[in-house]
């Protein structure tokens, strides 16, 4: 039927996480949604002083092969940099300059695949 997903589509699952703050199962005086019981914030003090890990309101995105968050700008410069667990992950910054052009040059969603297209290679090598 029209609007409907087929069953054959590749299954992702996007922005996983507790509905409302609770403690975090190893520090309980924290609060958060995210929906894991350690990261690398439980691993090395050294995350704790670095602006890209904040556990919050992190997410878990589950996808398979070939699926996955298409061309974004993050609210947050830290959003969920380093939390990937298989696959690939292409993270970008490009100049200050370019913060609106790349953007809409490569089209909000659009999803790179390796091997990436000339084109696409072009757009990373500006970063």
């Amino acid at each position: 039927e029209k609007g409907m997903v087929p069953r054959d589509a590749p299954l992702y699952i996007s922005e996983m996480r507790w509905e409302a703050k609770r403690p975090h199962p190893l520090v309980q005086a924290e609060t958060v949604k995210c929906a894991t019981s350690t990261d690398i914030y439980d691993f090395t003090p050294l995350a704790r002083r670095m602006p890209l890990w904040e556990r919050s309101e992190g997410g878990i995105f589950i996808g398979e092969r070939g699926t996955g968050s298409g061309m974004h700008t993050d609210q947050c410069l830290w959003s969920n940099v380093g939390r990937n667990w298989c696959g690939f992950k292409l993270f970008a910054v490009w100049p200050w300059e370019e913060r609106h052009t790349i953007p809409k040059e490569v089209g909000k969603g659009r999803i790179f695949h390796m091997p990436l297209s000339a084109q696409e290679e072009g757009w990373s090598a500006r970063a």
